[in-house]
């Protein structure tokens, strides 16, 4: 999804063939020519004619990419962070990534690594490791009695058993 608000308020354009979180290197780039704005995917394109008659793009708070970090001027709202890796991102030229990575002008870091982190590359049999204070596991099912084990390392391995229904949620290790 791209946001992007023009002084007329937030826009939103989707991403023509659904979520890209499919462990896949996708080509990604927009363009916008007045009030034209453009997302191609790959090869698919979608597009959205801007309402209102603002078509200056402010960038004077910097460009955020991935999140906006501790920044919370309340304009922006609320932003889900993006969660994954990213190369070669341009912006009128720039090369956003390596200025980043230099720390060349006013840059600000947060964390991020310099590689894309083996997780990404782990298929559905991988072990997974909690490794930031609000890491967390949130998995939509079905209503009625739902029993999952699962295995926790916290330097030992454990078994743990987790039972939870609409009223219910038990937890044992």
């Amino acid at each position: 999804m791209l946001n992007i608000n023009l002084g007329a308020g937030e826009s939103e354009l989707f991403s023509p063939q659904g979520s890209l979180n499919d462990t896949q290197w996708h080509h990604v780039s927009v363009t916008r020519r007045e009030a034209n704005l453009t997302m191609k995917i790959d090869d698919s394109a979608v597009k959205k004619r801007l309402g209102g008659r603002f078509f200056e793009l402010n960038i004077h708070f910097g460009i955020f990419l991935g999140g906006q970090g501790h920044f919370s001027e309340l304009f922006l709202g609320h932003m889900e962070n993006f969660r994954g890796c990213m190369e070669d991102v341009y912006y009128n030229g720039v090369k956003i990534i390596e200025k980043a990575r230099s720390r060349s002008g006013s840059v600000r870091v947060e964390g991020v690594t310099w590689n894309c982190a083996p997780e990404f590359d782990a298929d559905v049999n991988s072990d997974i490791s909690f490794v930031d204070e609000n890491g967390a596991v949130k998995v939509k099912m079905a209503r009625g009695q739902i029993v999952h084990s699962t295995r926790v390392n916290d330097g030992q391995w454990h078994k743990m058993h987790l039972l939870f229904n609409p009223s219910l949620i038990e937890h044992f290790l």
